[in-house]
């Protein structure tokens, strides 16, 4: 699902809109990437290697590409651009859904011991 920019400028309307969830990279179900790119990402857990793949996913060629997204209980092509990475700001991502401190305590009641 797309999350997140990781590009200063604002993105095209209509192209990928936070929400979308990618389908198809270039004509391959992300399903299948997730499959043949598994053994490349070492990971203590599922969950891990998931991120982490789901973070370069969209890395490729730089240039037009296209997506096959579902919005909105819809299933749509889009074309996209990739970008060099210089071009993009790789601390914009969201790594977390909670914002605030790291550790914090979520209630003065104590557990008994």
């Amino acid at each position: 699902m797309v999350a997140s920019y990781a590009v200063a400028e604002p993105v095209p309307a209509g192209v990928l809109e936070l929400g979308d969830v990618i389908a198809e990279l270039d004509g391959v179900a992300v399903s299948r990437l997730i499959e043949n790119w598994s053994p490349y990402y070492a990971a203590s857990n599922e969950s891990t290697r998931l991120r982490d793949i789901a973070r370069a996913m969209t890395r490729g060629a730089c240039g037009e590409t296209t997506v096959r997204i579902l919005r909105d209980g819809k299933e749509l092509s889009v074309s996209a651009r990739r970008l060099p990475l210089a071009e993009l700001d790789l601390k914009t991502g969201v790594t977390h859904d909670l914002l605030g401190e790291t550790f914090r305590r979520l209630s003065d009641e104590r557990l008994p011991i």
